[in-house]
Parts: C-alpha cells; sequence; structure tokens
C-alpha cells in the first residue's frame, strides 16, 4: 500500500527556477510526512485511534526525501540562487538533510526507535506501586520523608539500565558519523549547526557558575541545616532548594490552568480562544509537550497539578504553540534551532511570573512581595540542574566508552553541591534528542534580555498591542529565514549575552 502520493520531485536543477520549484517539492513532501508523524504520536501518548502510516511507511518516506541524490542536487543547485530568502532555504536545508542522513543507518534507527518506545511505555514504580511523572516530582519537590525521596529518586535506575547499551549505542553511531564529515563530535556538529561553539556555550555556562554559586550554596547549606541533613545527597537538593521559594501551590489550581493560561493571553491582546491552540492533560515525563497536526490544529499536553511551577509549564508549551502558529514560512523554513524554539517557549512563561499578572490572578499581595525577593532561587537551581546535564552530555560525546553514570554523578555533585552518586543516566528523557539541553539555559537568556527591552519600551506590558506586534515582526513571522542569533539582536537591539539573567539572579523580580 502506497501512504503518501507526491509530485515527483525536478530531475535537474539547472536554473534558479529550477531550484525554487525542487525546493518546494521537498518542502511539500516533508509537510505532509511531519503531519503524518505527528499524528502518530498524538494517537500512541492519548491512546486514540489512528487509521494512518506506519512508522516504517514515515521512515521510507523520509529516506526517499533525504537521499543522497536529493543531497547532493541541493548543494550543486546553491551557487544557482541569487534570491537571499532562497540561498537561506538550501543552507536550512542542508544542514537538515546532513542530520537526517546521519540518523538514517538502520543501527541508529533501531536504537532511537528503543529508547523512545521505552521512554514512551515505561513508568516507574514505588513500593510496588505504579508512579506518575507528576508524583514523582510532587513527592522530589515536597516530601518530608527523606526515605521516600530517595526511593522515589532511585526508582528510574530499572530504566536505566534497560536502556544503557542502546543510549551508549546511540552516542557512538552519530559520533562516528560526525567524525566522517570532519567535526570532533556529534555534540560539535550540533553546535555549529546552531551558529555557536562549544567554547561560547561553555564560557556562559561559565558565568552562571561563577554569578550564581555563593548564593546557591549558602542558601542550600541553610536549607539543610534547617532540616537536620548533614550531608547532602542528590533525592535532596530538589526538596530544599526548589519548595519554599514558589508561591503557596493552592494558589494556582490545576483546574483553572487552563483558563488563566488563555486569559494571560487575551490580557497581551492576542484573541487565544480563536487560535485553535487546544490544552490537553498527560503525564509527560517531560511536564509538559506540544505538537502541530495542521497550521490552525496546535495541541498541548501538561501534566495535571497544582502550583505555580504547573502554571511555567502551560504557559512554556503556549510559547511553542504560539510561535509555530505565526511562523507561515516553508516547511524548511519554519524549523529552527533549538535554543531559539525553547527560547520562544521561555519568552511566553516569563508572563505568568509578573507581579500584576499574579495579583490578577489573584494572589495576595504579601505572597506577591515575598515571591519577588525569592524567586531568584528556584531559578538557579534550574540552571545549574540544565547546565549539570548539558556538560554531562558533552563529556559523552567525548568519550561514549565511559562510566555513563559515574559521569553524570559527577557533574550533578558540580554544580548541585551533593554527593557524588553515580545517576542512571541513560534514563533521563533527553538523549534522544541529541544536544537539546543547552537550548534551556539558552532559552532563559533569550527570554530575560527580550522581557527586559518590552518594560523598557512598552511599559505596562500588559494592554499593549504593540508587545506582540514586537515579537511578531521579529521573532515568530520571520521563521528560520534569519539566523536566530540575528534575530534577537533585532528585537532587542544588542547580541545575545548573561547580562540581563545575571541581574534577575541578583535582585528581586521585575515588574511590567
Amino acid at each position: 500500500m502506497s501512504w503518501f502520493s507526491f509530485d515527483a520531485v525536478p530531475d535537474a536543477v539547472r536554473t534558479e527556477a529550477e531550484l525554487r520549484s525542487f525546493l518546494e517539492a521537498l518542502d511539500r513532501r516533508l509537510e505532509a510526512i511531519g503531519a503524518a508523524r505527528a499524528r502518530l504520536d498524538w494517537s500512541r501518548k492519548r491512546g486514540e485511534p489512528y487509521d494512518g502510516p506506519p512508522p516504517e511507511a514515515i521512515d521510507a518516506a523520509l529516506d526517499d526525501v533525504y537521499s543522497e541524490l536529493h543531497h547532493d542536487r541541493l548543494r550543486r543547485g546553491r551557487d544557482l540562487a541569487s534570491d537571499p530568502l532562497l540561498r537561506r532555504s538550501v543552507h536550512v536545508l542542508d544542514n537538515a538533510f546532513t542530520l537526517a542522513r546521519i540518523d538514517q543507518g538502520n543501527e541508529l534507527r533501531c536504537a532511537l526507535r528503543e529508547i523512545a518506545d521505552l521512554y514512551m511505555s515505561w513508568r516507574p514504580t514505588l513500593d510496588g506501586d505504579d508512579l506518575s511523572y507528576t508524583r514523582m516530582t510532587a513527592i522530589l519537590r515536597g516530601e518530608p520523608d527523606r526515605g521516600l525521596r530517595q526511593r522515589a529518586w532511585e526508582s528510574v535506575a530499572a530504566l536505566g539500565a534497560l536502556l544503557d547499551a542502546p543510549t551508549r549505542e546511540m552516542f557512538y553511531l552519530r559520533n562516528d558519523a560526525a567524525r566522517a564529515l570532519g567535526h570532533a563530535t556529534y555534540g560539535d556538529l550540533r553546535l555549529k549547526i546552531d551558529g555557536v561553539t562549544r567554547e561560547w556555550l561553555t564560557g556562559l555556562v561559565h558565568q552562571m557558575e561563577t554569578t550564581t554559586g555563593p548564593e546557591y550554596a549558602s542558601y542550600l547549606r541553610s536549607q539543610a541545616d534547617a532540616a537536620g541533613i548533614e550531608a547532602v545527597e542528590p533525592w535532596d537538593v530538589q526538596y530544599l532548594y526548589d519548595r519554599d521559594p514558589w508561591p503557596r501551590a493552592e494558589l494556582f489550581p490545576a483546574d483553572r490552568l487552563i483558563d488563566n493560561t488563555l486569559n494571560c493571553a487575551e490580557a497581551l491582546c492576542l484573541p487565544a480562544r480563536e487560535l485553535g491552540i487546544r490544552i490537553f492533560w498527560y503525564d509527560s515525563p517531560y511536564g509538559g509537550e506540544w505538537t502541530r497536526i495542521t497550521q490552525d490544529d496546535l495541541r498541548i499536553l501538561t501534566n495535571r497539578g497544582d502550583g505555580l511551577i504547573y502554571y511555567h509549564t502551560a504557559y512554556h508549551e503556549y510559547g511553542h504553540a504560539l510561535h509555530d502558529w505565526h511562523n507561515h514560512q516553508p516547511y524548511s523554513l519554519r524549523r529552527e534551532s533549538s535554543m531559539f524554539s525553547e527560547g520562544m517557549a521561555q519568552l511566553w512563561a516569563l508572563f505568568v511570573h509578573y507581579p500584576s499578572w499574579l495579583r490578577r490572578s489573584g494572589v495576595p499581595d504579601d505572597e506577591i512581595a515575598r515571591y519577588r525577593r525569592t524567586r531568584r532561587l528556584p531559578w538557579m537551581y534550574r540552571h545549574r540542574r540544565i547546565c549539570t546535564d548539558v556538560l554531562a552530555e558533552l563529556a559523552v560525546w567525548d568519550d561514549p566508552s565511559a562510566n555513563l553514570d559515574e559521569v553524570y554523578g559527577r557533574t550533578t555533585a558540580r554544580f548541585l553541591g551533593c554527593a557524588a552518586w553515580p545517576r542512571p543516566f541513560a534514563a533521563t528523557p533527553r538523549w534522544v534528542r541529541a544536544m537539546q539541553m543547552q537550548s534551556y539555559f539558552i532559552a532563559d537568556l533569550i527570554s530575560t534580555q527580550t522581557h527586559a527591552y518590552l518594560r523598557r519600551t512598552f511599559p505596562p506590558v500588559f494592554g499593549r498591542p504593540e508587545v506582540v506586534a514586537h515579537l511578531r515582526k521579529h521573532y515568530w513571522e520571520p521563521g528560520n529565514s534569519v539566523a536566530w542569533l540575528e534575530k534577537v539582536r533585532r528585537c532587542t537591539g544588542r547580541a545575545l549575552s548573561y547580562d540581563d539573567l545575571a541581574a534577575e539572579m541578583t535582585q528581586p523580580l521585575p515588574d511590567g
């Protein structure tokens, strides 16, 4: 059975017009295949009926698009493009071809599928009962019973053991392919495609580490002393650091989360209830996810729980959806660096933390005043936890033969200030999305720098249509027709830096 029916791809690229036709044909194919994969993934996660192409047919269709013949034709045609937008499309597609063809190998594809299928189907258990990811987070953040926290933290060890071999194989195979292209590691290749270097990234990590280090260590020690904990273990850190600074969870009930998310968008002059962006509950290991079925059918999955942290996740995923909804570029130019895409999500998530919006959400003034003083504390924890993963992943790209759990334990101890217990590296549901973790750190640089600009330029940000108009013009609508670092410069008036994030790590939470 033929699941996909496409027009023929032009068999020659000799002129700029033929190059344009060739790219348009590839875009149509990639659009249709992407929609099929989105529907398949949605049906698996939601347990809904699915009558579309099976995974093997989707992979075969992608292989046909990302063929050596097409890649060669694309590269030979790049000198034909006089139109800057066409040249940009060729550049972006060339990078997409490079990464896709690395993942085409049967061994790597099998490893990736095994990892993805286990992540989707596996659930931890605690004391003989199934443990949801939402419940695990609640235990690690708020359970006084230290033994229970330890058992919850260790509950993913079985998944780590199952995935150690395919995860290590994934690192080896991707590294081999990247080195064949002249790169030191696959991680370095991904950073180059994102337009940055390892030195740039680790330099920012070092700035974060030195800026937050003294206060992070002091607060962790004071919290540990108050809890009677002498030696901080990995299962203690989130409980000690990510619990008290937040507003009371009951002020953010789960049953008001969806309305609050839409109300905030409307307060920023967006017709939120007319956009076709829908929010569904789902127990995700990531906290939240989103998917694009069609341009007007974007769906968000988010964990159900009381607390600002759950609202933040829903806003984050809503930011992804808004970014995509406003991006009408051809398919190849809609896909952007994950650093920028996560920046767009985090940019929207920050609106939920504005004191003025918290007040409109019914949070008492005394609670807001306390949160303005303490909000930087969970943000320090967030950045140090993310950079634990960033440097662990880079170390594994450098040497996949290392003991992965011990590598992870060392970076955990360095950034989180706890004992260096080996952690189940392979159990972290991130590595199949290679070189993704630094995107969440860079996202906070993009979002804080952008919000600082918006507060200076369009005060107060709520009720000002200029805010969304500015984001639409500089961030959303251009898609990948403009390099992401240049988009940040155009939007905020200066190059991306750690400066605004550093200010938020040392000052009370600003208002808009």
